[in-house]
């Protein structure tokens, strides 16, 4: 049987939320592993992607987020683990 549990310890948390002009992603996972961070608007379409590699485990990793030309409005920080398992963050840009 598949194992359900979740691969990160915590929700993907960014700080400043909202927006401003600088924010941190922060996740840990539970085991080593690969994972992708992208950032999309609220229609689904990729914005940017912030972070693509190798993280350890039970480290916290932070990842910078910078708002550059973005519009106002909301975000999502979509966190893919090698297994293909998403976790998701909303922003908010005001």
């Amino acid at each position: 049987m598949e194992d359900l549990r979740p691969e990160i310890l915590e929700t993907v948390s960014l700080s400043p939320n909202p927006v401003v002009s600088t924010s941190t992603v922060r996740f840990s996972v539970i085991k080593d592993t690969n994972i992708t961070l992208r950032v999309y608007d609220y229609s689904g379409r990729m914005i940017e992607t912030l972070f693509t590699g190798a993280v350890k485990a039970f480290e916290n990793t932070d990842v910078e987020f910078q708002r550059r030309n973005l519009m106002s409005g909301i975000y999502i920080v979509k966190l893919t683990t090698a297994n293909g398992h998403s976790y998701d963050k909303r922003i908010i840009r005001e």
